[in-house]
């Protein structure tokens, strides 16, 4: 093969790579949402129609994120299918960043691995890889950041050193976590720049200048943004204080029974990448010192950004199964060293070079194999299964079809309310909750405030008269913490006795069977199971219908 051809091979097999990531994605296009990509498409909607963050609505993530789902939504479509069309291109961007991170630790080999190796591990179920996670934009930048410093060492060149810093304040912008990689990160290059002879000083003080701004300059920019949109006191009330006191709920010893089960449940069925991963990234931390100052400084950096990965999960203490998607990269990176490390040991003791093919195509049954024996969930998923596998009594499902038949119910000007941790119903309906406080677990996770917020949601009820009413009775949509006030529930009872009639339930009975039952004549008399989920559905009664 001439020389040519064969530096084509490995963009083929990238390509296809790609393809097989991009077909899978594919079929999750239309799964329903969760709750958080709801909330954050919702809230992306409002944004779209001119409302401000934190103003116009309340959450704990940075405006970044929001920003960056209603630039999907203008893009591709302010639907489910479109938002996600916009993260496959997300997660295909994030494959190509770790190949050409891998390529540049150690050979190109490295980096087809760890982008195959990412394929598989960004889509895991029990990860939600399918979903339209915020952890995929923050990995994205976070990549991004990496390469740029690792390239800008090689170099010496101050301008990516700035481009890492930038690309590193943006994923603190998309979600705190960030923070653990740019915070990591800086650490990384001061420990590989940190001087040993004269001059190295001013180097390294240019080196870790150049890359502070960067980090600084978008959250300067947000600052700034906030401040000319009057929000800035919300800003920093919602995701500094109201974010550290929903993060700080959870004890140390819940939290470790959380890290075990959850650790556990995130790497189901992809156990062998995980050893790989964990085997690789040890190997070259081990091994990588006996290759010069190149490969010393890959050597740290990479070690600091699969700390930063692991770190990034533990914030809460509560270690969510998508939060590992932030372990992912590093992870696939671990695999692809681990592979062509095995594949260059055995070539130097034997003199052969095939040895290196060989761990390739090592490698290549074992992802083959993989995708054979998981094809069901990869190519041809059924989502019902997958979210009842993934998220159990959740009712995702049950919010769809609520939603969507209160969109073929209402007019453009009605409002709606939801009572239960759903917001992804106002999505679907295409209707506005009339509270600033559309995510109702806030209301009800114990924030000293949280009494007053609760008051602040009743009284925009009260003085909108919502057309429908949603109220989730289900064990993981009303999450209530001990020390949260009941009034909030105490009301909507009153509420919605004296002025709602019950015109739809979605019953959803252990075995994980669901019956909707829609029309005020079929409910008259209907008594909802003890051990059953149920959402009501209520309407506004105007007096007009009979035995009122």
């Amino acid at each position: 093969m001439s020389p040519g051809r064969r530096r084509l091979v490995p963009w083929l097999v990238l390509a296809g790579v790609l393809g097989v990531a991009a077909v899978s994605r594919a079929q999750f296009l239309s799964i329903p949402f969760e709750r958080d990509e709801g909330i954050y498409a919702y809230f992306a909607r409002l944004i779209l129609e001119g409302e401000t963050p934190f103003l116009g609505f309340y959450e704990v993530k940075p405006p970044g994120l929001y920003y960056a789902y209603a630039g999907i939504a203008w893009i591709f479509g302010d639907t489910v299918e479109g938002i996600r069309t916009g993260f496959l291109l997300v997660n295909l961007a994030t494959l190509v960043l770790v190949f050409a991170v891998g390529r540049r630790l150690r050979d190109e080999q490295t980096g087809l691995v760890a982008a195959a190796s990412l394929m598989v591990l960004s889509l895991a179920p029990m990860a939600s890889g399918f979903a339209s996670q915020a952890e995929h934009l923050v990995v994205l930048f976070a990549l991004a950041g990496l390469l740029l410093m690792l390239s800008g060492l090689d170099r010496g060149s101050l301008a990516r050193l700035f481009g890492a810093g930038l690309a590193l304040g943006a994923s603190v912008l998309i979600k705190q976590n960030g923070a653990f990689f740019a915070a990591a990160l800086g650490a990384g290059l001061g420990i590989a720049l940190w001087p040993r002879r004269t001059g190295d000083a001013r180097r390294l003080g240019r080196a870790v200048g150049a890359f502070s701004a960067g980090v600084v300059l978008p959250l300067a920019g947000s600052v700034l943004v906030m401040w000319r949109q009057g929000a800035l006191g919300a800003f920093w009330f919602w995701t500094v204080e109201v974010s550290g006191a929903y993060v700080s709920e959870v004890g140390l010893t819940s939290g470790l029974r959380f890290l075990v089960g959850q650790l556990r449940r995130v790497a189901q069925h992809d156990e062998i990448f995980w050893v790989l991963g964990l085997a690789g990234l040890a190997a070259f931390w081990v091994g990588a010192g006996r290759v010069g100052a190149s490969r010393r400084t890959a050597k740290i950096v990479l070690a600091c950004f699969a700390a930063a990965s692991f770190a990034a999960t533990a914030p809460g203490l509560r270690f969510y199964s998508h939060y590992w998607l932030l372990v992912m990269p590093a992870l696939a990176l671990g695999v692809g060293v681990a592979f062509s490390s095995a594949g260059a040991w055995l070539s130097s003791r034997t003199g052969r070079e095939v040895w290196r093919l060989a761990a390739g195509g090592v490698f290549a049954t074992l992802w083959l194999l993989h995708l054979a024996i998981r094809a069901p969930y990869y190519f041809q998923p059924d989502f019902e299964a997958v979210l009842r596998q993934v998220y159990g009594f959740n009712p995702f499902l049950e919010a769809k079809v609520i939603g969507d038949h209160l969109r073929e119910h209402t007019s453009a000007g009605d409002t709606i309310v939801v009572i239960g941790s759903e917001p992804e119903v106002y999505f679907y309906a295409g209707r506005r909750c009339p509270s600033r406080h559309a995510y109702f677990e806030y209301l009800v996770f114990g924030h000293p405030d949280h009494r007053l917020w609760q008051r602040e949601f009743i009284e925009d009820v009260e003085r909108a008269r919502p057309r429908f009413v949603t109220l989730f009775r289900n064990r993981v949509s009303l999450v209530r913490a001990p020390s949260a006030d009941r009034a909030i529930f105490d009301w909507a009872r009153r509420f919605l006795s004296d002025h709602y009639q019950l015109v739809g339930a979605a019953v959803t009975t252990p075995d994980y069977r669901t019956e909707y039952l829609w029309g005020r004549d079929r409910l008259e008399d209907f008594r909802a199971p003890k051990n059953a989920a149920v959402a009501f559905v209520y309407e506004w009664d105007d007096g007009s219908s009979s035995g009122r």
